[in-house]
């Protein structure tokens, strides 16, 4: 029996379209905006697992594409595109009647920061539980952090399911034997949930 649904942030509860930041870099430097992608996530894991800080983080991108770091615009970027995606939590909202909600999100202390207190601060009381890699110590997927997740809830890992839009996420989710959804769009997902047998009030 499911008790607790999780869900991502960026990419799920909040609409960023990180391609455009992408492309922004990769105008800047006169590069493919795939190498751009492929450097940002070898970089951005250690700044959302805490061991670094926003400004060395900057700094190490700045060095890698030859640019000023306050060009790099990490958390600028974020506070510009970053928004809630209103049609997930109206499906929030309608699970937590039913169910207990948690976020996990991989994400740094200061676009979480900007989140807590300017994007989600009229809906954080939808949520039970709310796990930031960057206080965990460790980013999806790395079963490390599912587990961490579990023992801090309480939950068996049968009783959760997961949502993320990232499918190396959800299969990591799925590794602990959490069930998973693949996220895509709102109406995918309440139809998924129902799969599961949800209880879907007013979706």
């Amino acid at each position: 029996m499911i008790k607790l649904i999780i869900f991502d942030l960026g990419g799920v509860v909040i609409s960023i379209p990180e391609y455009k930041y992408f492309d922004y870099l990769a105008r800047e430097n006169d590069v493919s905006p795939y190498l751009v992608e492929r450097i940002i996530s070898i970089s951005a894991p250690v700044l959302e697992s805490g061991k670094i800080s926003l400004s060395e983080f900057q700094d190490n991108m700045g060095r890698e594409f030859g640019m000023p770091s306050r060009k790099v615009g990490w958390l600028t970027f974020f506070k510009k595109r970053a928004k809630l995606d209103e049609d997930v939590i109206t499906i929030v909202e309608s699970l937590s009647k039913n169910y207990k909600i948690a976020f996990l999100s991989n994400i740094d202390k200061w676009r979480y920061d900007y989140v807590i207190k300017h994007i989600m601060a009229g809906v954080l009381h939808l949520f039970s539980y709310k796990f930031a890699s960057f206080r965990l110590g460790s980013v999806k997927p790395s079963p490390r952090i599912y587990r961490e997740v579990l023992k801090r809830t309480r939950f068996r890992s049968s009783e959760v399911i997961f949502i993320d839009n990232n499918y190396e996420n959800v299969e990591g989710a799925r590794s602990v034997g959490m069930k998973s959804i693949k996220f895509s769009n709102p109406k995918r997902l309440a139809l998924e949930l129902k799969k599961f047998g949800i209880k879907l009030e007013s979706v």
